[in-house]
């Protein structure tokens, strides 16, 4: 979608008559949005989050606002758009991103499971270690997750973080 969204901006900023206001002003509030993401446009984010009763593409968003550390948009996904973090990998996201307050937020607020797996049998515990981001793996563990469990390549968090040279 962001990919066919650029296209259509080259395309009509190049072989048309109207103005970049003009096609900007054509942009469904689901597009809108989406373009305040790809320009890391928080206030404009936000607002339009806030004021529209839809849009697709939640997963994205979360990934996204994590990525980006806007906590307040993560929690704005999940209260009124529905998004479910438990069913969900915002853990790991926030896990990969050593975003250890939001990791903190989703786990303590929304009780999600410090232990929950993704597809490739890794762990938050895992990602993080991997990525190096020593805080969240201390917060991890403070918390009780699985240091010895095992991914579906049969790596326990400490020798994901070994791969990785973070000893």
């Amino acid at each position: 979608m962001l990919i066919l969204l650029e296209v259509w901006f080259h395309i009509v900023l190049l072989y048309s008559t109207i103005s970049l206001s003009e096609a900007m002003a054509t942009l469904s509030p689901d597009e809108e949005c989406w373009r305040a993401f790809i320009n890391r446009d928080h206030t404009t984010a936000l607002e339009l989050l806030q004021t529209h009763s839809e849009v697709s593409g939640v997963q994205g968003l979360v990934e996204w606002a994590i990525e980006y550390d806007w906590i307040d948009i993560v929690e704005l996904l999940i209260t009124k758009y529905g998004y479910d973090p438990q069913q969900h990998v915002a853990l790991h996201w926030a896990a990969a991103f050593g975003r250890l307050h939001i990791l903190q937020c989703l786990h303590t607020k929304y009780n999600c499971n410090i232990n929950t797996t993704f597809i490739s049998g890794d762990t938050p515990l895992h990602i993080a270690s991997r990525n190096g981001h020593l805080d969240v793996v201390q917060y991890l563990l403070g918390c009780g997750a699985d240091a010895i469990a095992t991914n579906k390549f049969g790596a326990t968090p400490l020798q994901r973080a070994c791969q990785y040279n973070h000893d």
